[in-house]
């Protein structure tokens, strides 16, 4: 029985020691078991750590590679859109249009500045510059394309949405900007009475902008309706027009119609809203360092107006006299020269008298225009020089005889 109190009283002073220790000294005095589960969670936790870092950076490489593949992808179409080519002749000008209209509405920009938006927004950027060009040309070519309303509006979407999408930050911003501006303006016209003015006068700034863009769209518009057909334009049968092309190829026979009175006007504006000077002016830039300069540093010279249902003389192209950039009309922008129609005129040139009294045996008016127009006396210089710079002219020229058929 004294054994077992003794062994007892030894239990509870270890156990009282314990606690003592562990209360005063932490697990520094702790038992070895408490020690080894200590570390067992250290190591756990260590492990852990090291699964989740390589979980993220497995995450991080498949991020990239997916990028990078976007990235390849993206660039090569922005390879396939620049190496589209912009047709010169208005036909296929209009087919591509039409094509790339698709795409552009389709293909639209993407919101936030993440690294996939900014990727698909290469694309739509270099669809958008591509579309524009290929609206810009068209203007140059014909201004009056019914299809360009089409095309324009399209190309006006896209900018807004472009605008919106990527600088919508800033725009909200620069709103709140207006706003904090115009509180204290507004309220001191309100305090002072003059609220009423201030509203007049915002009225009017808005209603002469509106007034303004309804008169350029109704100018527009009735600029690219399409033209009616002119009472002597009636007799197109093929009849009519063979009978015509043989009147015009032959100058012996007996005049099938009386000359045309001088007080009737009969001309045709060949250069109907500026489409010809506009068009030679973006020709002479566009080949600026291909061509001779010898040749593009002389302003070329056009025929401004045309006959109705005449004979049409065609030359080669103008001669080069210096002096004709003092003699000679310039055209709107001064960046090209002009002559207007010499029929019936008491002070034509020689040369164009001798057209007119070819025209009076047949019984027609006459219009004279040239296929090319640069001036130039060595027609072989000319002729040699760059085959889309005298490919673009004949073009043009092309157009110009549609309008007179």
């Amino acid at each position: 029985m004294g054994k077992t109190t003794d062994s007892f009283k030894r239990e509870i002073g270890k156990n009282a020691g314990k606690a003592v220790s562990n209360w005063l000294f932490g697990d520094a005095h702790s038992t070895p078991y408490r020690r080894v589960d200590s570390a067992k969670e250290a190591r756990r936790e260590a492990q852990r750590n090291i699964a989740e870092a390589k979980i993220e950076a497995y995450n991080d490489r498949m991020y990239r590679n997916q990028m990078y593949a976007l990235d390849a992808a993206v660039l090569k179409n922005i390879d396939s859109v620049a190496n589209i080519r912009i047709p010169d002749n208005k036909e296929d000008l209009v087919d591509l249009l039409s094509e790339l209209s698709v795409q552009v509405v389709a293909n639209r920009w993407h919101w936030g500045g993440n690294d996939e938006a900014k990727i698909r927004n290469k694309f739509c950027d270099a669809l958008f510059s591509k579309y524009k060009q290929c609206v810009q040309k068209l203007q140059f070519i014909d201004n009056t394309e019914p299809q360009l309303f089409y095309f324009e509006s399209i190309l006006k979407k896209a900018k807004r949405d472009r605008l919106w999408k990527l600088y919508s930050g800033w725009l909200i911003l620069l709103i709140i900007a207006i706003c904090v501006i115009l509180t204290p303006i507004l309220a001191g016209a309100w305090a002072t009475g003059k609220m009423g003015g201030l509203i007049v006068c915002i009225l009017i700034v808005w209603l002469s902008f509106f007034t303004f863009k309804t008169i350029r769209y109704t100018r527009l518009k009735k600029l690219r309706s399409p033209k009616p057909i002119r009472k002597n334009e009636a007799d197109t049968t093929p009849d009519v027009k063979q009978t015509r092309h043989d009147i015009m190829n032959t100058s012996t026979m007996e005049p099938k119609q009386p000359s045309v009175p001088d007080d009737i006007t009969t001309t045709i504006d060949l250069n109907d809203y500026d489409r010809i000077e506009q068009r030679l002016h973006f020709i002479w830039n566009k080949y600026h360092h291909k061509v001779d300069d010898r040749i593009l540093g002389r302003r070329p010279i056009f025929s401004a107006e045309g006959e109705q249902d005449s004979i049409l003389f065609v030359g080669i192209n103008p001669s080069y006299t210096p002096d004709d950039d003092n003699t000679m009309m310039s055209s709107k922008n001064r960046n090209a020269l002009l002559y207007k129609s010499q029929y019936k005129r008491p002070g034509a040139p020689v040369y164009f008298k001798e057209l007119e009294k070819v025209a009076n045996r047949v019984g027609y008016p006459y219009t004279h225009i040239n296929l090319l127009y640069a001036r130039e006396n060595n027609r072989e210089t000319l002729l040699n020089a760059n085959s889309d710079f005298i490919r673009e002219q004949l073009e043009l020229t092309y157009d110009t005889i549609l309008k007179l058929t």
